[in-house]
């Protein structure tokens, strides 16, 4: 196999439903609000420093998660983007939200 295959092969990880389910949940309220949500390989290397967050495109609102980083740290980030961007939310549509995130 050649070496640039090897590099490209990723890294099994066991995917915790309960914390996948917070996840969808927060994405769910984004979309909610008109944000599409994208988990996605950001760049890293010499000279870039990979960081989650928010963008726009022509009139498209995306919110970009670092799909390398833990899952925990991914909920935390659209926790606290939810508080930056003021995505409004009704106490029925975080029921999916365990009871620390509301």
């Amino acid at each position: 196999m050649p070496a640039a295959n090897k590099a490209r092969r990723k890294i099994s990880r066991s995917v915790d439903p309960d914390k996948e389910r917070i996840f969808k949940g927060l994405t769910s309220l984004f979309a909610a609000q008109g944000f599409s949500v994208r988990r996605e390989e950001l760049k890293r290397g010499p000279g870039w420093r990979a960081s989650s967050g928010s963008c726009r495109k022509m009139d498209e609102k995306i919110v970009f998660v670092d799909k390398r980083s833990p899952v925990d740290d991914q909920i935390a980030f659209l926790a606290q983007e939810m508080m930056t961007l003021n995505i409004s939310h009704d106490e029925s549509s975080l029921a999916v939200l365990p009871e620390e995130l509301r």
